[in-house]
């Protein structure tokens, strides 16, 4: 119950003869009441709004968030107090954390939007403001331990503008099991000089097992099971980026969001993979929560396809190299057999020139590969080596999912193209196994340059640009793919590049 709640908090978090000495601020959730252990000076302001300040010590504050009303209702000039208090801890040279219940998300389990959206953006437009001073965002309610890190295109800006890095949110572990979840906690690393979030531990009981007492015991540490070094927007950019090429690491990070319950579902399939791979990105609404999944979906699929496509391309090459090696052992063992045989030797020296030599040069030319004279024309160049390059974009650092779907994007537009263009390079590069190779390209700078040097030299070029909703900034140039051309002409291009 509430009451008993309230009286095993008062217990463990009580001010003055509690051994731990730890202090404890109020949060309100959406189905709490008030308890009354909040300091008397900040009352009021939670009484009347449901929101306050709190001093940790003489330089670090936190700053509770009142985040019931935002989902249905007028904030009631919060905003203002959280830009004003913001500015008065910058002037008096204090840092914040940001706590609340209701978090300013799109929710992982329904999609729905946790605020309105015209609210998210002025609560984004506010703490971007105070990048120096916020330290960390904490929220609640939605019973899965999660994060979000700001889009690449507003991390981008603000890098531009204010030349700081937007903070993440956290959403916490939750006590109540009615999610699927198993009842845990969080246990925060934070560095006492610069109050930088390190690290978290979280701490929970397994009720799924047969055993029914609590047991709670460290379920994970974020740095060992992640793999991250820190909580900083940029380092879980990484991370982000390794769940997005390893399902394995995807799965655990699905897993562990439920703090390891067995009652929870896997995350297997390329819907729930996609899904999980979007919540990690502070969407300001559904419809483009709803994209990035579409997108990632079609992505990975298309990977998917492309993967049992080239096994196929590969199985198909090797069957017809083998087929075509063994042809020419054949035919060529047949005519140096027929060429070196007593009746070609021995042949009569009245026949040796005018009756002889053309009838047999005939049939030779028309036997073999000898005389270069019968391919000149259009089908000799269907026996001149092709290729098409795709040139990739390092300075993006996209995951190898999203590699493998730009290259599959790239691939497409240089076959329609070159289908109008350059019809023969096409049928030579099919006949002779469709060779892709993937390279890279440090900068979108030096891949333009790639392709108005393949234009002036003549040879089909494609550029793909991506929509953006998921890892990358709109509008980016991603991957410029070259041919299909003779490896000669693109090689004097490209020939300088290293492989991916």
């Amino acid at each position: 119950t509430v009451e008993t709640n309230v009286k095993t908090m008062a217990r463990y978090y009580a001010t003055e003869d509690n051994e731990t000495n730890l202090d404890v601020t109020a949060l309100l959730g959406n189905a709490d009441t008030s308890p009354d252990y909040t300091m008397s000076s900040n009352l009021d302001w939670f009484n009347h709004r449901g929101y306050l300040t709190y001093d940790l010590d003489e330089k670090f504050v936190v700053l509770t968030l009142n985040t019931v009303p935002y989902s249905v209702k007028d904030p009631f000039g919060q905003f203002a107090w959280l830009n004003d208090t913001l500015l008065e801890l910058r002037n008096a040279g204090k840092f914040a954390y940001i706590v609340g219940n209701i978090p300013p998300i799109i929710d992982s389990f329904s999609g729905a939007q946790m605020w309105e959206p015209h609210y998210i953006k002025t609560y984004k437009a506010i703490v971007s403001q105070f990048t120096d001073i916020i330290k960390a965002q904490f929220f609640a309610h939605v019973h899965s331990i999660e994060f979000r890190i700001p889009l690449i295109s507003e991390q981008r800006a603000q890098e531009e503008v204010e030349g700081t890095e937007l903070v993440p949110l956290f959403m916490s572990a939750a006590i109540s099991p009615i999610y699927n979840n198993n009842p845990a906690f969080m246990v925060w690393d934070f560095d006492a000089n610069t109050y930088e979030v390190l690290d978290f531990t979280v701490y929970g009981t397994n009720i799924s097992s047969d055993r029914q007492e609590l047991d709670w015991r460290p379920l994970f540490k974020a740095s060992t099971a992640y793999g991250v070094n820190s909580l900083r927007t940029t380092e879980l950019n990484t991370f982000v980026d390794r769940i997005a090429a390893d399902s394995a690491l995807l799965e655990q990070y699905y897993y562990n969001s439920k703090a390891q319950s067995y009652l929870q579902s896997s995350c297997v399939d390329v819907a729930c993979q996609s899904k999980w791979l979007c919540t990690t990105q502070w969407y300001t609404t559904s419809e483009d929560f709803e994209a990035c999944v579409r997108e990632l979906e079609t992505q990975r699929l298309s990977a998917i396809q492309y993967s049992i496509a080239m096994e196929d391309v590969a199985w198909k090459c090797t069957a017809a190299f083998v087929l075509g090696a063994a042809t020419h052992y054949f035919v060529s063992s047949y005519l140096l057999s027929d060429s070196t045989s007593p009746k070609a030797s021995n042949s009569s020296s009245d026949n040796s020139n005018e009756d002889a030599a053309e009838p047999r040069s005939g049939a030779s030319s028309r036997s073999s590969s000898g005389s270069s004279e019968d391919w000149e024309g259009e089908d000799s160049v269907s026996w001149v080596p092709h290729k098409m390059v795709l040139c990739v974009r390092t300075d993006l650092k996209m995951g190898k999912g999203k590699i493998a779907a730009q290259c599959c994007h790239a691939t497409l537009g240089a076959y329609k193209r070159a289908l109008k263009r350059t019809p023969d390079a096409v049928r030579a590069w099919e006949m002779l196994g469709q060779a892709k190779v993937c390279l890279k390209v440090d900068s979108e700078e030096e891949m333009l340059a790639l392709a108005e040097k393949a234009a002036e030299h003549g040879l089909v070029n494609y550029v793909v640009v991506d929509a953006g909703r998921t890892q990358i900034a709109p509008e980016s140039k991603t991957v410029l793919s070259i041919g299909p051309a003779p490896l000669k002409a693109i090689d004097e291009i490209t020939g300088h590049l290293k492989l991916t």
